[in-house]
């Protein structure tokens, strides 16, 4: 038998079993323990902003027609070394223009459950990378560390920015 239990804790664990004319039964005390590490392996941005926090469109000026940034991704911790860059996803559509293609990174990061990170979205353009957002997170507080679950959403404040992440939580 299997079970998966959400909390670190000394669990008593009784296994019974039975055949005609007899039964047995064994118990044992276990320490069920907290992941170590959460492996990131994939994320998809699901929200992003329609427009730069200064009212311009991305890839140019207000009165630009081309409006459609090169998203990527980077994870920092709390040094601020960048620890990880994603592949750039070209010409996103945001929804509101009637994209219907969210971006979806390959991933495959482990982060230790016990530091800081930052992950920031970017707009790569030929003449200069613009800062999305920023978010700063921790596995071990946020909202994604307890029931351990495989896939995680995380939004900023406002809401305006919304990305889902695939994750595997392991002890090394």
């Amino acid at each position: 038998p299997t079970h998966q239990y959400t909390y670190a804790s000394n669990f008593n664990v009784e296994l019974i079993a039975y055949n005609n004319s007899y039964t047995s039964t064994a118990t044992k005390t276990i320490r069920a323990v907290n992941p170590n590490y959460c492996t990131i392996n994939s994320l998809r941005l699901n929200r992003w902003a329609s427009r730069m926090s200064n009212g311009n469109v991305w890839d140019g000026s207000a009165g630009a027609a081309y409006k459609h940034p090169d998203i990527y991704f980077i994870i920092k911790n709390s040094a601020g070394t960048q620890l990880f860059k994603s592949q750039v996803v070209d010409d996103c559509i945001h929804p509101d223009d009637g994209g219907t293609i969210t971006p979806s990174y390959s991933v495959g990061y482990k982060m230790g459950v016990n530091e800081n990170y930052t992950i920031e979205f970017w707009d790569e353009d030929a003449l200069v990378n613009e800062g999305m957002v920023s978010v700063n997170c921790n596995p071990l507080i946020d909202d994604f560390y307890y029931p351990f679950s495989s896939s995680i959403t995380m939004q900023t404040t406002s809401g305006e920015w919304r990305w889902t992440m695939n994750v595997t939580w392991s002890l090394y």
